[in-house]
């Protein structure tokens, strides 16, 4: 997984700051591939699960603060929040292998936080978020 670059900036810097945690917490996964630590695993999973969830109630407040529509934002949350439960279950009963979730947060960040959270960018921008 790569570092953080500034093309991943939404130009929001709590926005960004959240995602950059995010992205740390994947990358230690991905380090978890080579070490294969189970208890560093379950704790980084229940980290990326619960912190998942505190970043989308700050973003979904931001959005809503200033009109943005989140339908899709929620939509998308809500269906993240479900996987990773379903895969923090599966990962204690060892019915789900490491390499499939990091895979998951990979997508997961190229195609929702590069994808849909770029969206939002200039409509905050020009509300004089950043």
């Amino acid at each position: 997984m790569e570092t953080w670059n500034d093309a991943y900036s939404v130009g929001v810097r709590e926005m960004d700051e959240q995602h950059k945690r995010l992205l740390g917490y994947i990358g230690a996964l991905g380090e978890l591939l080579v070490t294969r630590d189970d208890e560093l695993m379950h704790e980084l999973l229940a980290r990326i699960t619960d912190y998942g969830r505190q970043h989308f109630e700050a973003e979904e407040r931001l959005l809503a603060q200033y009109g943005y529509p989140l339908e899709g934002q929620q939509c998308a949350h809500e269906s993240y929040t479900e996987w990773m439960a379903e895969a923090n279950f599966s990962a204690i009963g060892g019915t789900l292998a490491l390499r499939d979730i990091y895979d998951y947060l990979r997508r997961w960040w190229t195609t929702h936080i590069l994808g849909e959270d770029m969206q939002y960018k200039d409509f905050l921008n020009r509300r004089g978020v950043s």
